[in-house]
């Protein structure tokens, strides 16, 4: 009998981890096992699942939230739903709980001890360094790191329980009609068929650096006389659209600027664009990076985090050594007018996709990572 697996999830947000956690859910049902999507909260992830026809369950959570700083107060949160978690594993007899974020990690932890089922911490982030975190760890069963970056962070004294799987993405390689998609995405920003789109796609944390994507813009519209369109897709975190919306009035970029909400259908708006930036500090990964090399759109990325194991530069993309805008819009320059080299950087983004990119060949790692110790 093969084992039932939990997948937690918040409900209200919605981003790079739960799509392909998602992708996993899906491969994992084509091998019969049962999987079962729970969700505290509604908003962004219960509409996108209903949209999509993808079968969860609900188990109301009002008020909880995990922070850095209160240790009392995060323990508390855990203890007050311990009860309400410990019974609902039991009713559906789930073996496995797989936890993808550190609010779940948290809340999930103490009722499957109770249970003695098995939880698998996927960490899509450095490993946090807070008390509480690092306390409630060492009773988790195993952690999935998705970069060296991420494994690298994870202390020494769980690394024995810690497997390395890089992120991957479900590709089919069908040729995207990028010119239909350009198309239509000028004619939805009203600009014409010569000007260069070029993308931020990511919600605005901090990190993120949504700022320095400004930055650049205003560098670019202040020193071309090309054409060039500046489009940032996105939902509030800790930097919101209000405060985007701001600095690029008083950067006077209005005319050559647009901010879309997070789209579903991200790949037209990759697709369309002509280049993709990623300034992002210390990226866990860089998951838009192998989407956009999967659509045929460049990248250009700041060397940091995950990305410096995706990208090799001047091969399948360019890497930024200095968080400079001046950098940055030497690089876009050079992409813009060598056309050997972006079409270079476009068959090689195939090439690395091909050697780095089997997602069958993850799921099956996953399924080992399960069974690891069972």
């Amino acid at each position: 009998m093969k084992k039932i697996i939990c997948f937690p999830f918040r409900g209200d947000n919605l981003g790079g981890s739960h799509i392909i956690a998602l992708d996993i859910i899906k491969s994992l049902r084509k091998k019969k096992y049962k999987v079962i999507i729970v969700l505290h909260k509604k908003g962004k992830l219960s509409n996108y699942l209903k949209e999509k026809k993808i079968k969860f369950l609900f188990l109301p959570i009002k008020d909880f939230e995990i922070t850095k700083k209160n240790i009392i107060f995060n323990f508390f949160s855990i203890l007050k739903i311990l009860f309400k978690i410990t019974f609902f594993i039991k009713k559906n007899k789930i073996n496995t709980i797989h936890t993808n974020t550190t609010d779940m990690h948290l809340l999930w932890l103490f009722p499957s001890k109770f249970i003695r089922s098995q939880i698998i911490w996927h960490l899509h982030a450095k490993f946090p360094s807070w008390p509480l975190f690092n306390i409630l760890s060492k009773r988790a069963d195993k952690f999935i790191a998705i970069s060296n970056y991420v494994l690298n962070s994870v202390p020494k004294k769980l690394k024995n329980n810690t497997f390395l799987l890089r992120n991957c993405i479900k590709t089919n390689f069908v040729k995207t009609n990028k010119k239909k998609n350009s198309l239509k995405l000028r004619n939805s920003l009203g600009i014409n068929k010569d000007t260069k789109i070029i993308l931020f796609f990511s919600n605005f944390y901090k990190r993120k650096q949504p700022y320095m994507f400004i930055k650049i813009a205003k560098k670019i519209l202040m020193s071309s006389k090309k054409d060039f369109f500046f489009l940032m897709a996105g939902d509030d975190r800790d930097i919101t659209r209000a405060m985007l919306l701001k600095e690029i009035k008083k950067s006077k970029l209005q005319n050559n600027f647009c901010l879309y909400k997070f789209q579903n259908d991200k790949n037209y708006i990759i697709s369309g664009s002509d280049l993709l930036i990623t300034p992002s500090i210390e990226e866990p990964f860089g998951l838009t990076l192998i989407e956009s090399m999967e659509i045929g759109t460049p990248v250009i990325a700041l060397k940091s985090g995950g990305h410096k194991e995706i990208i090799r530069n001047n091969y399948n993309g360019i890497l930024i050594n200095k968080n400079e805008a001046d950098i940055y819009m030497k690089k876009i320059y050079k992409l813009f007018n060598n056309n050997n080299l972006r079409n270079k950087i476009i068959k090689n983004e195939k090439t690395y996709l091909k050697n780095n990119n089997n997602f069958n060949h993850y799921v099956k790692n996953l399924i080992k990572i399960y069974q690891v110790g069972m």
